[in-house]
């Protein structure tokens, strides 16, 4: 396999996370829509990490050949195609997601299930809670273990198409 190639592999790895990244915080803020505080400029840091995730993960062959440098020689990976590369790497990103947000997750659907039965105390008044303190872990923990369910469906599309462009 290619230097180049691996390189490409690597660099879509990069843009994949702006791109997961970019859909959580999107879905979270658009859950978040219907309070009377919301702002549309929340929107733009979600959009940027979904436009930089696209244009970066377009940009990534070349990128990738311009790393190797004109010495793109093969790596021997005896026995290892790139569809079993292509999992590796979504499994991995997955459980990057998914443990990196699970403590967040389980905390913040215990801090909604105790807000959710105590009672406002009259000398404060209703509290608010924040719900993007739930959402956010929790849309990464799915969003993370949803890329290790179907790494090898995603890894096999990625290698047909390598196939069929190289």
């Amino acid at each position: 396999m290619p230097i180049s190639s691996i390189a490409q592999i690597l660099l879509r790895l990069f843009a994949l996370n702006w791109i997961v990244t970019g859909l959580i915080q999107l879905i979270s803020n658009a859950a978040m829509m219907r309070e009377p505080q919301y702002s549309w400029p929340l929107l733009i840091t979600p959009a940027s990490y979904l436009l930089a995730g696209g244009v970066f993960w377009l940009l990534s062959p070349w990128l990738a050949r311009l790393a190797a440098r004109g010495d793109d020689r093969g790596v021997t990976l005896s026995g290892i195609t790139a569809q079993q590369l292509y999992t590796a790497v979504f499994v991995g990103l997955g459980l990057y997601f998914a443990l990196s947000s699970i403590s967040d997750a389980f905390h913040g659907v215990h801090s909604l299930i105790h807000y959710e039965t105590s009672f406002d105390y009259p000398e404060t008044g209703p509290r608010e809670f924040p719900y993007e303190d739930v959402t956010i872990p929790v849309l990464t923990l799915i969003a993370g273990i949803c890329m290790i369910t179907t790494s090898r469906k995603w890894a096999e599309k990625l290698a047909r198409q390598g196939r069929t462009e190289g």
